[in-house]
């Protein structure tokens, strides 16, 4: 029995390394024929991304890739830029995978990631030496740098804000600068991760406080529409790593100095991850056999990508020649796209109106209309009325809204400027009252006349009899003279 135990506690590790070069060397092989293309994106973030002395991309997630892809055969191109930066190209998918990415409830909106985690770290504050900066508090009125559209940039405001602690933000486009920019006393301190300050806060005649927050693990990411295919190998190899004594991902993290505790090599999980790998393996050599149909299939999928290209390219055409304005937002109220017509009917151009919402373009006077209007579109999926907007210029106009709910998180509204028209309208029920008006006026004007009239006739009348009466005196008086 006891032989037995340890036939089992060494031979499992011995067996799940001689898988594991079978998986990978059958992972290799899979389409070894044609070379995966695959465009990275880093930033500067020793010890994890950074571009060493000689100029060559360096790093632990750098590594790890470039060992994946040596295996793999993958062709690596990385592009150096900043963390923004990084992030708006796996947006807009100029690049295929971005490393170092923590999961946000924003972020999962944008990106895919991979399930099994990379590393795990934590924001930490640097300050000068001669700073007492000991506890949260100590910040209120300082001069905070942070990397530009960092976890540690949203996290810090809403920290601060909930405290109630007022700081002024400094920006930054890298960590090094944040660091610098406390070295040279531009802030009082810096946020980075743990992993770089602790590397380069000397350089800078930083310290580390005592100050940590937002704990955070560290994927790759790549877009919704990308190719999963990159994740799910990554998943594979981080999985045999991990679970691998000495492998290639704990030497990796000895190299840059990181402890990274081995794991676990009780008999039992390494026998359940002998099972998955066999698995793993069977359904490798399966997909190999099925190459084939895979390539036919990839074909298809790669029709299918240039036919709907060509649809997006025949929609766009018509969005953008549209004589109606189209405006396309998200469930938040922000213009995401806008046509040229919709620039004209506003008076902003593209861009202006992208940093705008739609609650921006609606005077106070029509507020209540229009979020109603909004409401029914995101609850029902379709909205139509009309309302008042207020142009660039200020002035106050009106327009026709048909919107419908085109996906989960996206809306497109259809708009015509009626101002005129509602003009016209105005002015077409109008004329009755007018009229009805003119004719009371003139009415009230014929009365008067009629009763002027009246009394003119009434004093004439009187007049008359009075001469009357008159003529007979004189009559009577003459007639009286001739008889005496």
């Amino acid at each position: 029995m006891k032989s037995r135990g340890i036939s089992i506690t060494v031979g499992t590790p011995a067996l799940l390394i001689f898988l594991t070069f079978i998986m990978l060397w059958a992972l290799g092989n899979v389409g070894y024929a044609t070379q995966k293309v695959v465009n990275v994106g880093i930033y500067d973030n020793p010890p994890k991304i950074f571009i060493d002395k000689s100029g060559q991309p360096s790093g632990i997630f750098v590594d790890l890739l470039n060992q994946i892809a040596t295996i793999d055969n993958w062709k690596i191109n990385y592009h150096f830029s900043t963390w923004e930066e990084c992030l708006h190209q796996l947006e807009n998918g100029s690049i295929d995978l971005l490393p170092d990415v923590a999961i946000t409830s924003e972020r999962k909106n944008h990106f895919e990631f991979n399930t099994i985690p990379v590393l795990e770290s934590w924001s930490q504050i640097y300050v000068k030496n001669n700073k007492e900066i000991h506890q949260l508090g100590d910040l209120s009125g300082k001069r905070v740098a942070l990397l530009n559209g960092s976890v540690q940039q949203s996290n810090f405001r809403q920290t601060m804000k909930g405290y109630g602690f007022p700081y002024t933000e400094v920006t930054a486009g890298s960590f090094t600068e944040a660091l610098s920019l406390v070295s040279i006393e531009v802030a009082d301190a810096a946020i980075t991760n743990v992993f770089f300050g602790d590397l380069n806060a000397s350089e800078f005649d930083l310290r580390k406080t005592s100050l940590i927050f937002n704990p955070v693990t560290l994927y790759f990411a790549i877009h919704p529409s990308g190719d999963t295919s990159l994740i799910n190998t990554i998943d594979l190899y981080l999985t045999v790593w991990k679970n691998t004594p000495r492998s290639f991902y704990y030497s990796t993290l000895q190299k840059y100095t990181l402890s990274e505790p081995l794991p676990n090599s009780n008999p039992n999980k390494l026998f359940l991850v002998v099972i998955v790998l066999i698995s793993m393996v069977a359904f490798i050599i399966l997909l190999k056999s099925k190459q084939g149909q895979i390539q036919k299939l990839s074909r298809q999928i790669k029709d299918q990508q240039r036919l709907l290209h060509n649809q997006e390219d025949k929609f766009r055409g018509y969005f953008e020649s549209s004589p109606i304005g189209m405006f396309v937002a998200d469930t938040r109220g922000r213009y995401i796209d806008v046509n040229p017509a919709a620039c004209s009917i506003t008076g902003y151009q593209e861009q202006e109106l992208k940093n705008l919402t739609i609650a921006d373009l609606i005077p106070e006077s029509g507020r209540k209309g229009a979020a109603h209007h909004f409401n029914q579109l995101v609850t029902e999926g379709r909205a139509e009325g009309t309302m008042p907007f207020r142009s660039k210029s200020g002035e106050i106009r009106h327009w026709s809204v048909n919107a419908v709910k085109i996906e989960e998180d996206k809306l497109i509204g259809f708009v015509e400027d009626i101002t005129e028209k509602t003009k016209l309208e105005e002015e077409r029920f109008q004329i009755p009252e007018k009229l009805e008006r003119q004719v009371k006026e003139k009415t009230q004007e014929l009365n008067l006349r009629i009763s002027e009239l009246e009394h003119f006739r009434e004093v004439t009348i009187e007049r008359e009899l009075r001469m009357e009466e008159l003529r007979s005196e004189i009559k009577r008086l003459k007639n009286k003279q001739d008889i005496h």
